[in-house]
């Protein structure tokens, strides 16, 4: 009976895809899955914050596009030195 309970503890434990460590090794990925989707939304929601204000901030796509592309105004001079 001992032997048996044994072999039935072992199974529980040890049975490939259906014991403890199988539960506890899916249950570190899904948590790890978890924290991957939290920064992804946080990701998307900066990333739509960023479209929201090229689509409506004339201010912040100016300065945008003088830093990223050099542009200019009309008439404007641009002097560099070395």
């Amino acid at each position: 009976m001992t032997v048996c309970g044994l072999l039935v503890l072992l199974w529980l434990v040890f049975a490939p895809n259906r014991g403890f460590l199988a539960y506890h090794r899916l249950k570190k990925q899904a948590e790890s899955l978890a924290r991957e989707n939290e920064a992804l939304v946080r990701h998307n929601e900066e990333l739509r914050r960023e479209i929201e204000r090229l689509q409506t901030d004339d201010v912040y796509l100016e300065e945008l596009a003088r830093q990223k592309y050099g542009l200019l105004k009309d008439n404007e001079t641009v002097y560099q030195f070395k």
